[in-house]
């Protein structure tokens, strides 16, 4: 592909790869420092920074790409890397999963929202590989099942958390906005890269990397610390 990326982005993507294996690491660490009982969102915050941190080594060594011919450049392939959507097929229903359970959702609904997330990520990745203008009509699929997914946090999700008392409500209001704000970004992100080609491939590695580290650091240590704070007999 001759449009790839820099020595500069192979180096970020290792850079991020520490940050994610460290947090995964420290993550086991206070995992086990709790009792048996009170580990159930440790251990998905673990399986999201461990799955993270392995796309991310893959990443950083420029393994596993595929070119794809870019729409608006006669002549020109870009390099797409399968293995970041298959990262977050993994990871972003995982980090669905620890918000939806302080909603009180039966399983069938928060099945379907799950569901609906890994749509978004599949639809996004076939967007990616097709080279012609029908990439907008799987990107058209994913950002409608997206809005699904948003909406049913922000509006029935913030209701439903409110009845399992107020400290689940509490903490899953701002979480809510801040991952539906943070998801929202990506798809703004890919119509620049993969999808427009406006960006390169390094800086589409060092968008995507600043918001993985925000949704799978920050966001998610921000979330471990604020569920300290509740009785976990709440969610049955």
């Amino acid at each position: 592909a001759n449009i790839g990326l820099s020595p500069y982005g192979s180096n970020y993507a290792w850079a991020l790869f520490g940050i994610f294996t460290l947090s995964a690491l420290l993550t086991a660490f206070v995992a086990h420092s709790r009792p048996k009982g009170r580990r159930a969102f440790h251990y998905l915050a673990f399986a999201i920074l461990v799955t993270t941190a392995i796309a991310y080594s893959t990443l950083a060594a420029n393994l596993s790409y595929t070119p794809v011919p870019v729409e608006f450049t006669s002549g020109a392939d870009r390099e797409l890397r399968p293995t970041q959507y298959i990262d977050w097929i993994i990871v972003t229903p995982l980090l669905l999963l620890m918000l939806l359970l302080c909603t009180g959702f039966t399983l069938s609904r928060i099945f379907i929202v799950l569901f609906l997330q890994i749509v978004v990520i599949v639809c996004g990745l076939f967007a990616a590989l097709t080279a012609t203008r029908y990439k907008w009509m799987f990107y058209g699929f994913s950002c409608a099942a997206l809005f699904y997914v948003t909406w049913t946090l922000l509006f029935p999700g913030r209701v439903s958390s409110n009845r399992l008392g107020r400290d689940v409500g509490r903490t899953y209001k701002p979480h809510a906005f801040a991952l539906v704000f943070l998801f929202l970004l990506y798809p703004i992100v890919f119509g620049l890269c993969e999808g427009g080609n406006v960006l390169r491939v390094t800086s589409e590695f060092i968008w995507y990397g600043i918001l993985d580290l925000l949704v799978k650091v920050f966001w998610l240590f921000s979330f471990l610390f604020a569920v300290e704070a509740i009785d976990y007999e709440v969610f049955g």
